[in-house]
């Protein structure tokens, strides 16, 4: 028996047979479980129009993100209430971003209202204008053209209502790629 002392959630159980959004496709299979998985979903950007739109139920997720051939986007849900604070996904660059594609994760408001702020560490991007930019509203963070494989970055709504605040950390890699034996 599963009971709930107020209005919060504190666990999940999934049974496997959530829909996904749209543009998502799914790369894990095994994602029924109490909490201690998490759903893996795949974003590949076919059309630079066509923008993965995620949703609550998909906090925690982790998103395989391939904009190889097309610049690429995703857009997080709207925190529409303070009890939404704490939604947090995970973004892997699985393919690098082309000389000609980027990247753009941004919040549902794109209005000024909410705000990403970054903690960005990518020591191999260091030209001018090569950098990992958030806009100057606030609503949008930008991964250039040629923005590495691995590149990593979670992002988690640490204010939800009416003023959403997000907090991104990113990391980019360098060229170097280092092998473990076993």
């Amino acid at each position: 028996v599963f009971q709930q002392g107020d209005g919060n959630e504190v666990a999940r159980i999934t049974d496997g047979g959530k829909a996904l959004p749209t543009y998502a496709s799914l790369v894990q299979t095994a994602k029924g479980g109490f909490g201690f998985r998490k759903q893996v979903i795949g974003y590949t950007a076919d059309s630079s129009s066509n923008v993965l739109q995620l949703t609550a139920a998909e906090s925690g997720a982790v998103v395989l993100v391939d904009c190889n051939s097309y610049s690429g986007g995703i857009k997080l849900p709207a925190a529409a209430t303070a009890a939404e604070a704490g939604m947090h996904f995970e973004f892997y660059l699985t393919a690098a971003n082309s000389g000609t594609t980027t990247f753009y994760i941004e919040t549902a408001g794109a209005d000024g209202n909410d705000e990403i702020t970054g903690y960005l560490h990518n020591p191999a991007q260091t030209s001018a204008g090569a950098d990992i930019t958030v806009d100057t509203s606030g609503d949008k963070l930008t991964f250039p053209v040629n923005t590495a494989v691995g590149t990593h970055v979670i992002i988690k709504c640490m204010v939800g209502g009416s003023a959403e605040r997000w907090v991104a950390h990113s990391y980019v890699p360098t060229d170097i790629t280092v092998t473990v034996g076993d």
